[in-house]
């Protein structure tokens, strides 16, 4: 694997091992507990994860390779999904496939991110200094993603619903309802 892409993916499984250990250290009521009617439980926002992450790689799997041409716009609109992202501006999901059901164990949903995990990383591994600037996958709002990009976002959205995780885990643990 290239090194830039080495680094980003490293740095992406790192903290989501850091995150299941603070996962498998829940009950599954703080798992399932809800903050409000409306609103995700920490299972449900993992499904969101490990769901988000397979339909940018999934959308992307008819463009892949395909060279991805410096346009402004595109650009732009990257920039204000990771702005959104670090700024845990509440957004509606942008495509209803990645909406959680909620039905999911953590052990289902775990096996679930490791087969997701693997799918990302033997597509990096077959990235050459080639195909840099080629689509590897595509997100509903940004459009293509490069290798570099779909690293940069995954890590944005990872970070975003890590911290609203432990938003959740506050509540269970104080008592309060959630307000976000």
């Amino acid at each position: 694997m290239i090194a830039k892409l080495r680094n980003l993916y490293d740095d992406l499984e790192s903290r989501r091992h850091a995150l299941i250990a603070e996962l498998e250290l829940c009950s599954e009521a703080a798992l399932r507990f809800q903050p409000e009617p409306d609103r995700w439980s920490i299972l449900m926002v993992v499904e969101h994860m490990v769901m988000g992450e397979r339909g940018v790689r999934l959308k992307g799997a008819e463009i892949v390779g395909e060279q991805i041409e410096a346009d402004p716009q595109t650009e732009e609109l990257f920039k204000a999904v990771i702005d959104i992202l670090d700024k845990d501006v509440p957004v509606d999901v942008p495509d209803p496939s990645i909406e959680p059901v909620g039905n999911k164990t953590l052990p289902a949903l775990l096996s679930l991110w490791d087969a997701e995990r693997k799918k990302l990383g033997n597509l990096l591994e077959a990235v050459t200094s080639a195909d840099i600037g080629k689509a590897l996958a595509r997100h509903t709002v940004a459009g293509p993603l490069n290798p570099v990009r779909t690293l940069e976002l995954a890590l944005a959205h990872f970070d975003t619903h890590h911290r609203q995780i432990r938003r959740i885990l506050a509540d269970t643990k104080s008592g309060r309802g959630f307000t976000h």
